[in-house]
């Protein structure tokens, strides 16, 4: 067994520096939760995302405030065919203000933005590869799949079991129903006329106590999450691509919150949540310098050895025949043994 002095942070150090163990390394852990304003009123904002069960395509659109949410049958998954249903759904419960998706090509191209400024809402979009921060949209998908399952192993209208769902009771705020239209939906379930009846609910009272859930929510998953340190641009990052943690540089921070703007050595702009950037340790100025420029020159790294390509654009990093460098060109040096003091 070998022993000496300051041995576990040297440990550290050479796997901050080996560039294959960073590249692999693990994920990192979850951030606290940012959980999406309530807003004031029902069908003020929005969520939707699309889906497939049992071989059909579908589109969901979910309201924040009641989590109401409409289902439409797709024939196609183009653009203006999500966009006609949407607008349907919009005719019958009103323009929200705010819709937010996910970056799915049909919710990207022109015509979604064309939809957007002539109905009048802001198009709000997630992080890329986060679908997290779109969870209710996420969790809401989940749900109705599990629905039209069910439906379908026992042979029952799937559309009663959504209706059911809809006029469900939660938890101290009424039935996502009651809370977007203030009365409750008749089913094939016996109730009496006085049950159906319009009633206005306590709007403060609904707000506090859905205030009150997010709030228990959130105190049950910051359990485990820890904060992690803001980036600013021109740091050097590895971005999670494809299951590998590859170089990278911030150029800008997103108006979404803990959504930045990362340039990669192939020259691509990505748009990526904290929790895809890894942080890379502050080595020396020389190294720190070397990893900008290896993701500012449009290189591909995967068809040339970063070891090569820094010591290329650093001659002074080349080792010598008298010392041994690491593959990040740090100069090994021996730790002097207590044998070896004079």
């Amino acid at each position: 067994m070998i022993f000496w002095p300051g041995m576990s942070k040297e440990v550290e150090k050479l796997v901050e520096n080996c560039v294959t163990c960073q590249e692999y390394r693990t994920s990192q852990q979850k951030e606290p939760l940012h959980p999406h304003e309530i807003p004031l009123r029902p069908w003020q904002v929005v969520a939707t995302d699309m889906f497939i069960s049992n071989h059909t395509n579908y589109v969901l659109v979910v309201d924040y405030y009641s989590n109401y949410f409409e289902v439409a049958k797709l024939s196609n998954t183009k653009s203006p065919s999500v966009i006609q249903h949407i607008k349907s759904i919009f005719a019958r419960h009103g323009i929200p203000e705010v819709v937010i998706s996910d970056n799915g090509p049909q919710y990207s191209p022109k015509e979604f933005s064309e939809f957007a400024k002539s109905w009048e809402f802001k198009h709000q979009t997630s992080s890329p590869m986060y679908p997290q921060s779109n969870g209710l949209a996420e969790r809401t998908v989940q749900t109705v799949k599990n629905l039209l399952k069910k439906a379908k192993s026992s042979h029952e209208d799937p559309y009663l079991g959504l209706l059911s769902y809809r006029n469900a009771p939660g938890q101290q705020v009424g039935s996502p129903a009651q809370l977007l239209m203030n009365r409750r939906l008749r089913t094939d379930l016996p109730t009496s006329q006085k049950q159906l009846l319009p009633k206005l609910n306590d709007h403060y009272s609904t707000i506090k106590a859905l205030e009150k859930r997010k709030l228990k929510q959130k105190q049950y998953y910051d359990r485990t999450a820890k904060t992690l340190p803001s980036l600013h641009p021109n740091d050097p990052v590895r971005v999670l691509q494809n299951g590998r943690w590859e170089p990278g540089v911030i150029v800008d921070e997103e108006d979404t919150p803990r959504s930045y703007k990362v340039r990669t050595p192939d020259g691509g702009t990505y748009r990526r949540n904290r929790r895809h950037l890894l942080q890379v340790p502050k080595a020396d100025e020389n190294q720190q310098s070397a990893f900008i420029n290896a993701t500012s020159e449009k290189m591909e790294i995967s068809k040339q050895s970063p070891v090569k390509f820094f010591q290329e654009k650093n001659p002074e990093l080349t080792p010598t025949s008298d010392e041994i460098r690491t593959r990040s060109g740090r100069v090994v040096k021996k730790p002097k043994r207590f044998g070896d003091c004079a």
